[in-house]
C-alpha cells in the first residue's frame, strides 16, 4: 500500500546518498526514527527530479530564462511520468523537449550562415527531414561551429570554455537522451533503466543551458557552412 510505497522511496533515495537515517539510540525505542539530507542532497536537491517537479522546473527555468514553452511542457511530463515509474513515458517526454531544443538550435544555425546560396543549401538537407538526418547534417558543421571557423572568433578563456561545454553538452548529453528516447519509443521486453532517466533529467538543465548559449550565441554571429 502507500506506507510500503513511502518506505521504498525513502529507501531509495538512501541508497543514493541524497538522504541518511538517523537512529533512536534509546534501549526502549531503537532503531530509525527519521532521515537527513546528506551533504550530496543538499547539494542536488535544486536540480532533483525525485518527488520534487515544480522546484525541478524552478530550477531549470533559473538557469534559461527565455526557455521555449514546449519544452518546459514536456520535461514537466517527465518528470510527472518518472516520479510515477513509467521510465519509458519518462524518457519519450524527456527525448521530445531534448528534439525541441534542438530544432530551436538548428534555427539559430541557419539563420547565422550569411552566404544566402549556403545558407539554403543546409537549408534544403535538413527541411522535412527526421530528427536523426537532420542531427546527422548538424554534427558535420560541429567542428565549424566549435573549431577555427566558428564560436572561436576572438578566442578567449570564456569563450574556450564556452564551445568545450556546448560540444560536450552536444555530442555526450543529447546523444544519450536520444538513444533512450529511441529506445523507450518502440515495443521492448526490457525495460528503461532508471537510473540513466535520472541522470539525463539531472543532467538535462545544464544541457539546456548550454544549447541556449550557443543559440544566443549564434544570434550575434556569423556562422560559417
Amino acid at each position: 500500500g502507500m506506507e510500503l510505497m513511502t518506505t521504498t522511496a525513502l529507501w531509495d533515495m538512501v541508497m543514493e546518498q541524497v538522504i541518511k537515517p538517523t537512529f533512536n539510540l534509546r534501549v526502549s525505542y531503537p532503531g530509525i526514527n527519521g532521515f537527513l539530507l546528506t551533504a550530496y542532497g543538499n547539494q542536488l536537491l535544486p536540480g532533483l527530479p525525485i518527488d520534487r517537479p515544480d522546484q525541478s522546473l524552478d530550477y531549470l527555468t533559473s538557469l534559461v530564462p527565455r526557455i521555449d514553452s514546449h519544452i518546459i511542457a514536456y520535461v514537466r511530463e517527465s518528470l510527472h511520468s518518472y516520479n510515477l515509474g513509467c521510465y519509458f513515458a519518462s524518457s519519450v517526454m524527456l527525448g521530445v523537449a531534448s528534439e525541441r531544443l534542438f530544432e530551436l538550435l538548428i534555427d539559430a544555425y541557419i539563420n547565422a550562415i550569411q552566404d544566402q546560396a549556403k545558407q539554403e543549401s543546409f537549408r534544403k538537407k535538413v527541411a522535412g527531414k527526421g530528427i536523426s538526418q537532420q542531427y546527422g547534417e548538424f554534427r558535420k558543421k560541429l567542428p565549424d561551429l566549435v573549431g577555427a571557423n566558428g564560436i572561436t572568433a576572438g578566442d578567449g578563456p570564456s569563450t574556450t570554455r564556452f564551445r568545450q561545454e556546448f560540444k560536450h553538452a552536444i555530442e555526450i548529453t543529447f546523444d544519450s537522451i536520444r538513444s533512450y528516447r529511441d529506445y523507450a519509443a518502440h515495443p521492448r521486453d526490457g525495460e528503461v533503466p532508471r537510473h540513466i532517466i535520472k541522470g539525463n533529467l539531472d543532467a538535462f538543465p545544464l544541457f539546456c543551458q548550454r544549447v541556449y548559449q550557443a543559440i544566443e550565441w549564434l544570434q550575434r554571429n556569423a556562422a560559417e557552412s
